[in-house]
């Protein structure tokens, strides 16, 4: 039912209920005035939603533990031990990638114990060292302590397919241990791998 929401009272608006094309029917739509809205609610959430079949999922698990939790800071960390998945990608597609931690602060769930980071790089499928911004496709920009972080790109013509590109996952703080879940959303044929262990492709066919 669409309605506008003023003060106590509710007053229907049949313009809006024409131009809107409106079924009466429950599902949960309603109209409100944009100083109505301001005076009712404090948080607004943004929820990204995909449809499939058009959109692919891969789900993976992973830990920093050991010496893989190798972090990012400067001078002191190697990079390169951080966990880092090979994604070929068989076409042009759109890609959002997010990086959750599993473990969360007892007090706010919606922080996590470690400040986290993702990002794609254009690096063939290969192991990263060295930070290089100029082969920063995307990332999920300053590492942060919230249960989940994300990034999203359109990876286009500029590219020559079936290609390979590396996802690199850190803590920014080293020995800073902990449990984690990839989920990649592609509208193209996909498949990953952790670099370098033996392990077999995981495929969004």
């Amino acid at each position: 039912m669409i309605m506008i929401l003023y003060g106590m009272k509710r007053i229907f608006i049949n313009s809006a209920l024409r131009d809107l094309q409106h079924e009466n029917k429950e599902d949960g739509l309603f109209w409100i005035t944009y100083n109505s809205f301001l005076s009712e609610f404090t948080k607004l959430y943004v929820c990204k939603t995909f449809e499939m079949p058009l959109w692919k999922q891969i789900i993976l698990d992973g830990e920093f533990k050991g010496i893989t939790a190798a972090g990012m800071k400067v001078g002191e960390s190697k990079i390169e031990n951080n966990p880092q998945y090979s994604i070929k990608v068989s076409k042009p597609c759109n890609l959002f990638i997010k990086l959750m931690q599993k473990e969360t602060d007892e007090k706010d769930p919606k922080m996590g114990k470690i400040p986290i980071y993702c990002m794609l790089a254009n690096k063939n499928g290969k192991r990263i060292a060295v930070l290089d911004k100029k082969e920063v496709i995307a990332h999920s920009g300053r590492p942060i302590s919230l249960t989940s972080v994300s990034m999203e790109t359109e990876l286009g013509s500029e590219f020559n397919y079936p290609r390979q590109f590396t996802l690199f996952v850190a803590s920014s703080r080293p020995s800073s241990e902990g449990t984690y879940c990839i989920k990649i959303y592609s509208d193209a044929q996909l498949k990953v791998k952790l670099i370098p262990l033996e392990s077999q492709y995981i495929s969004n066919d």
